[in-house]
């Protein structure tokens, strides 16, 4: 009795609602970093502008490891019934330039590697 209990409390729905800051950002790079007590994923946007390209960081994500493990468990699902619905999303070096490529996808598939090589590599940060 109390095994059905405890089951009942875990499948309980939770009311959703948005914060009164509540933004959706658009993000095309991001870069993580860890630590003992949490994981950490900065989304940002690379863009070209008239004065040259622009990385802005739009959002850091603060989790815990139990928490970044289970939106792990549930964005593999996101992705693969993407793939299943839509078909392969291709590696990003698979990503070939179109013939007259615009500024975004220059920058996109360009800076990526750029930066990696740039920015010395931390064992407990990645970038992506």
């Amino acid at each position: 009795m109390a095994k059905e209990a405890k089951d009942q409390s875990q499948t309980q729905q939770l009311s959703r609602t948005s914060a009164q800051d509540y933004k959706a950002r658009y993000a095309n790079a991001s870069f993580t970093s860890i630590s003992l007590w949490d994981i950490q994923v900065t989304f940002s946007r690379i863009t070209t502008t008239s004065s040259g390209r622009e990385h802005e960081d739009a959002v850091t994500i603060i989790q815990s490891p139990t928490h970044a493990k289970a939106f792990l468990r549930l964005f593999s699902k996101m992705v693969a019934a993407y793939e299943e619905k839509l078909g392969p999303i291709p590696e990003e070096q698979e990503i070939s330039a179109p013939t007259a490529p615009t500024p975004a996808l220059v920058e996109d598939q360009t800076t990526r590697g750029a930066r990696r090589r740039a920015t010395p590599r931390n064992p407990k940060s990645g970038v992506s």
